[in-house]
């Protein structure tokens, strides 16, 4: 399966490649519109990579889906045979893509996104002759586009590995460890890094977000975690807890704060965070998945292989994701996330509060009268922080708060 994804209207989008030895392969596009009941299929294309003495580089295969809803998605396909790549647009779901757009460049195209019906960026390979990164905007569905200027020149070897869009934001990872991401629908480009070589990104907002990954060449190396409370600009060390699998890792629609992981052999199984990514409890181990998505109504589909051959289609038991309570006041601090107070539980004494960050410091403290219900983290950086409650005679009360 190369993507999965679920739109906002509960659609079910899978592009999947099957392999059949020698370097045959069929490219699907699947859709379901009634929670995987019934999946829809459109044959892509059948061909064959050409890696083999004897066997000829043909077919084309669906390199690239984005889907906005049931009806209206587009899809980038590649042509071994002539290397070419084109954009296709449907507004019927999957048996529609027969409306080819116009191509932003010759290269080859990697990825597609669109922020609606008519703004969107495509990501292609970079051109040397005109010193273009390759992103391109559109602003009318895909009939004409714009190159974008990045600070910097992008190298000959370098190109976009995998994407993540929130909104109107969007990130996009090179494989010399660069990210481009953009706040404003395309508009400019902003590039940092988060301090690792080989990682990949996950948001959960435009300001919240994860890097995972690792340092190449290193046996055995650890797995590294960043995280970013500002779109990106800047990334901290996090410290895991728990086996977070890293083949993809994808927030949970409806559920601040919880994301959902899973993983290929020798990282079998899956694992769900509730706390940002601090701690991971394992789900299962038995299956191994190469692509995972989530969406309204507690939807969550993953692939699942549990015998090397067959793979099928997953879905999450929606008891195990994290639920809201319905009276806010039962939460110990709410809103939460918070753009800067929180409100509590008045008690009949006075407390101490003391903020942690996500590594253990001391970040602040406030000292609250008899009565008091407002905590104030306005003089706090956004981030995540551990909020400790104590008061004479009365147990410690711990919870998390995310300052946005």
């Amino acid at each position: 399966m190369r993507s999965l994804q679920i739109t906002a209207d509960g659609a079910i989008w899978a592009n999947c490649f099957r392999p059949h030895g020698m370097g045959d392969f069929d490219s699907y596009v699947y859709t379901s519109t009634d929670a995987g009941q019934t999946w829809p299929q459109r044959l892509v294309g059948r061909g064959n990579f050409g890696p083999m003495p004897g066997r000829v580089a043909s077919g084309t295969i669906a390199f690239d889906i984005w889907a906005l809803d049931a009806g209206n998605a587009w899809m980038v396909t590649y042509d071994y045979a002539t290397t070419q790549s084109q954009v296709l647009k449907t507004t019927t779901g999957p048996l529609g893509f027969d409306t080819p757009l116009a191509l932003p460049t010759p290269k080859p195209i990697w990825y597609v996104r669109f922020f609606n019906a008519t703004e969107g960026i495509a990501l292609a390979a970079p051109d040397m002759a005109t010193g273009s990164w390759g992103i391109y905007h559109t602003t009318d569905g895909g009939s004409t586009w714009a190159a974008k200027t990045v600070a910097g020149a992008m190298p000959a070897n370098e190109g976009f590995m995998s994407c993540e869009v929130v909104g109107r934001s969007m990130w996009a990872v090179t494989n010399l460890g660069k990210l481009i991401f953009t706040n404003d629908g395309g508009q400019t480009w902003t590039v940092a890094s988060p301090g690792i070589a080989k990682y990949r990104v996950v948001f959960r907002s435009a300001t919240q977000g994860l890097a995972y990954g690792y340092e190449p060449g290193a046996p055995g190396a650890p797995l590294l975690v960043r995280r970013t409370t500002d779109g990106g600009q800047t990334w901290t060390p996090v410290a895991v807890t728990g086996l977070m699998r890293t083949t993809q890792v994808v927030a949970v629609v409806g559920k601040p704060g919880t994301y959902l992981s899973v993983g290929d052999y020798p990282q079998s199984g899956s694992a769900l965070s509730k706390d940002d990514g601090l701690t991971w409890s394992s789900l299962e181990s038995t299956y191994s998945h190469d692509a995972v998505a989530t969406g309204p109504g507690n939807q969550a589909w993953a692939t699942a292989t549990d015998d090397a051959v067959t793979k099928t289609m997953m879905q999450l038991n929606a008891s195990v994701l994290p639920t809201r309570a319905s009276n806010p006041a039962t939460r110990p601090g709410y809103p939460n996330p918070t753009p800067g107070v929180v409100t509590i539980e008045a008690a009949p004494y006075a407390r101490q509060a003391i903020f942690f960050d996500v590594v253990g410091r001391v970040a602040g403290q406030q000292l609250l009268p008899t009565g008091a219900t407002r905590l104030d983290l306005t003089v706090l950086v956004p981030a995540i922080y551990r909020v400790q409650l104590t008061g004479p005679g009365a147990a410690p009360v711990h919870f998390q708060v995310v300052r946005e």
